[in-house]
């Protein structure tokens, strides 16, 4: 799995878009979700429920308040 965000630093409010991606070498990625670190989450089911052996998304979210969160 790998995530990145951009940007990276800025005042609130912000949007952070995050780019992701994850693969496996045996069996499928049924499900994948991105926690923004704010109790906040996005949830994604990968290819109608059927799984694949690799995924991406890019989500954004917007960060209302000031703080440092781990993605």
């Amino acid at each position: 799995v790998s995530i990145s965000a951009t940007p990276t630093s800025g005042v609130a409010p912000m949007t952070v878009v995050f780019t992701t991606s994850a693969s496996t070498s045996t069996g499928l990625i049924m499900a994948y979700w991105v926690d923004f670190g704010d109790g906040t989450r996005v949830d994604y089911v990968v290819n109608g429920g059927l799984g694949a052996p690799s995924f991406s998304a890019n989500p954004s979210h917007l960060y209302a308040t000031s703080g440092i969160y781990n993605a």
